[in-house]
């Protein structure tokens, strides 16, 4: 009977989730805020102790822009980025500079073309302010990615030897 309790417990236990997400970068959380806009939760395992801000800028062209919108978060970051007005191009051919600079006009309200400067940090705390609580999980090493043959689940182990289950198996 000592048996049938432990696997009980065991299983009451068992963390499964339907998707997990390993990285907590632009990528890992902008699918985890899209999955959560269609009505799908996710667990985001970060191997850092807190949400990496760091790097210094992004350049957002208008397909960024696009999906920025699509994830709610492009209203809130054009209030902090800087609308690109002219590009300096430079490039080298047979060992000389050639320098171009345009001015493009990137009218927003009549093409929707624009390329802002986006502080890294700005889009990455934007992105973790907006999926629900408990999505991301700091601190998670992964040392090992198995498959359990019994459920067709992906079965995340971490270096404390804790586990986590994936339903969604493998899309990478």
């Amino acid at each position: 009977m000592d048996v049938v309790k432990k696997a009980a417990a065991a299983a009451e236990e068992e963390e499964v989730h339907g998707v997990v997400i390993v990285g907590g970068g632009l990528c890992g959380l902008a699918t985890a805020l899209a999955l959560h806009r269609k009505g799908m939760g996710s667990l985001v395992v970060e191997r850092s102790e807190a949400l990496r801000v760091g790097g210094v800028a992004l350049n957002v062209h208008a397909n960024g822009w696009r999906a920025l919108e699509e994830l709610g978060l492009a209203d809130g970051l054009r209030k902090t980025a800087n609308l690109i007005t002219s590009v300096r191009m430079v490039r080298q051919i047979q060992g000389k500079n050639q320098t171009t600079v345009s001015s493009p006009s990137y009218s927003y309200a009549r093409c929707r073309k624009e390329i802002r400067c986006l502080r890294r940090k700005d889009v990455m705390e934007a992105l973790a302010k907006s999926v629900p609580a408990h999505t991301i999980r700091y601190g998670c090493r992964i040392v090992a990615v198995d498959e359990d043959p019994g459920t067709d689940c992906t079965v995340l182990t971490m270096a404390d030897g804790s586990t986590i289950k994936a339903k969604v198996n493998k899309c990478y």
